[in-house]
């Protein structure tokens, strides 16, 4: 009987006895699952509450955010108007760039193209900080940053699809979420360090005299 105890200890340890030629009786104790109710979110379900509009929306509030910010450097006249005009043109073509990015992820997997345009529409409001002889009214031009995160932040929460990090319902992480997100944050880091020497050739910056 204790040889028998034995061999029910492997087993539920998780050893399969059987492949080593090793029998056990009928009535020893399953491996129980403690997990086997919970089945989080994946991104075949997730892809169906997704539309190319969520995807696109948050670039197109970055570009309105972008036009209105651009206003008072591309219309009125300073004494950095050209480096003020590279600065807000590389810009636009970070958006355009980004927007590509968005739709060839969109077109492989929705959620990652939704993903994406959040996560790049905010970095790339937040990235655009020159200095303050470049870019006429800085001060409105930071509160208009603000403001864009703020209104990209409150569609994602309030109007777009929910690509959460966990799913409170099950109380387990979504692991299309946390995928989506995770491929998000470092693509849009590595993307603005790869770009960083260009752009300070294409707007400038190192034509700035401190």
């Amino acid at each position: 009987m204790a040889g028998e105890s034995d061999l029910r200890v492997w087993e539920v340890n998780g050893f399969n006895l059987s492949a080593w030629g090793i029998s056990t009786t009928p009535s020893a104790p399953p491996r129980v699952h403690y997990d086997e109710n919970v089945c989080p979110s994946s991104c075949a379900t997730n892809n169906l509450g997704v539309s190319l509009w969520h995807a696109m929306a948050p670039l197109s509030m970055g570009v309105c955010v972008w036009f209105v910010a651009s206003l008072p450097t591309m219309l009125l006249q300073s004494r950095r108007k050209t480096l003020g005009v590279r600065s807000c043109l590389w810009q636009l073509l970070l958006f355009w760039l980004n927007v590509i990015l968005a739709y060839i992820l969109f077109s492989r997997q929705r959620v990652w193209g939704y993903v994406w345009a959040i996560h790049s529409a905010v970095h790339t409001l937040t990235a655009w900080a020159p200095s303050r002889r470049v870019l006429l009214m800085p001060l409105s031009h930071r509160w208009l940053m603000v403001a864009g995160v703020a209104a990209i932040c409150a569609f994602a929460w309030q109007v777009g699809p929910q690509v959460g990090l966990i799913s409170w319902r099950s109380g387990w992480q979504s692991q299309c979420g946390l995928s989506a997100h995770l491929m998000a944050v470092l693509g849009v880091d590595v993307l603005g360090w790869v770009l960083g020497p260009i752009a300070s050739v294409v707007s400038g910056v190192d034509k700035i005299s401190i």
